[in-house]
């Protein structure tokens, strides 16, 4: 006796196959416009590279080590 759950998945999964002539790139190009990702947490944002975050985070790195140096006695050192 089959699960009556199972069938039913069965027929969804062919139903939507069948409305997109069972072409996997359409069937793809379907589910991504119906579910689009949404960023995940802790990732960059889609409009900047992993290089341009690293080059962002050494300067910014950069910036506040000759600000404090700026400030300070001037006999630490600073680390580039």
């Amino acid at each position: 006796m089959p699960d009556e759950i199972i069938e039913e998945l069965w027929r969804i999964k062919d139903d939507i196959a069948r409305e997109h002539g069972y072409d996997v790139r359409k069937l793809a190009e379907y589910l991504q416009s119906k579910y689009p990702q949404e960023p995940r947490a802790g990732s960059p944002p889609s409009d900047s590279s992993p290089i341009e975050e690293e080059e962002g985070s050494a300067a910014a790195r950069k910036a506040a080590l000759e600000s404090q140096s700026a400030g300070g006695s001037g006999s630490e050192p600073v680390v580039e």
